[in-house]
């Protein structure tokens, strides 16, 4: 597989004249091929000293470990999901999660028709609380499970998809964001950023050179980072990672990042909604 390398420089000084910030920028130009140097400036929002902006009045300021969480998640990479598949083999084999911006649990929940079911602590029980509910409706009730991450609501199907589709997911996302991605126990996946209705990228993590949406090539890079394999990048050395890096991009877009932790001891606000 050619090698792309992508260097994150942060700025510590933000001052739009300072010799760090030219340096930065020299870099950016003469970069070698296959090497992307990409500028970040997720540290202004904190408390720092930006000769431009200041003024008497105080500048608002976010806290350090928000400032940080956008950098990590611009850093994310298939190998740091690599646990997914080894410690929730259950979930991994057939799952949709989904991440939706500024809409809580029973907002969501009501926007795609559903109806509330009794909490769950971690997804092993809710992988069997999902096949439980398939069984005793005849495969006519999908179960979800919810919670809150920061600004997102995130949405965990068992063996589920209503994430990626586009008949439910594209009106529910009206006046939010919504990055989903989904694999079945037959190996077909799909991953899916909608804003406000609208389906900015979709595609198979597995065949990222086909895309479509109405800004496709806009995540390019984030894509070649988080560890996609395109076609030109294929050998048969290669691991497949598909699954971990769709992980990664969906962590790139919202700042999220999933941990064993949080699968393993959330208890989750859950409910169901019909299939199809």
């Amino acid at each position: 597989m050619s090698g792309h390398v992508r260097v994150l420089a942060l700025l510590g000084r933000l001052r739009s004249g300072s010799h760090n910030r030219q340096l930065a920028e020299a870099a950016v130009e003469p970069a070698l091929e296959g090497v992307g140097v990409t500028l970040n400036e997720a540290l202004a929002e904190v408390s720092l000293s930006d000769a431009d902006i200041d003024t008497d009045e105080q500048r608002p300021a976010r806290p350090m470990s928000e400032a940080w969480a956008r950098i990590l998640a611009m850093t994310a990479t298939a190998a740091d999901y690599r646990w997914f598949g080894e410690r929730f083999p259950d979930l991994a084999e057939a799952y949709c999660f989904t991440l939706v911006h500024n809409l809580p649990p029973s907002h969501l929940l009501g926007r795609l028709g559903g109806r509330t079911e009794s909490s769950r602590t971690g997804t092993a029980a809710t992988v069997d609380a999902a096949f439980d509910l398939l069984g005793r409706s005849d495969n006519a009730r999908q179960f979800i499970a919810m919670t809150t991450v920061g600004d997102w609501t995130l949405l965990i199907e068992p063996n589920g998809c209503l994430g990626v589709g586009e008949e439910k997911a594209l009106p529910a996302s009206a006046g939010t964001r919504w990055i989903s991605h989904f694999v079945d126990i037959n190996g077909r996946d799909s991953f899916l950023w909608a804003e406000d209705t609208a389906k900015r990228l979709m595609f198979e993590p597995g065949l990222p050179d086909h895309r479509w949406g109405t800004t496709p090539d806009e995540l390019l890079d984030a894509m070649h980072h988080s560890g996609f394999q395109f076609w030109d990048e294929t050998s048969d050395t290669a691991e497949f990672l598909a699954t971990e890096a769709a992980f990664a991009l969906a962590e790139h877009l919202t700042g999220v990042r999933v941990t064993p932790e949080l699968l393993r001891d959330t208890t989750f606000v859950c409910g169901s909604t019909e299939i199809g």
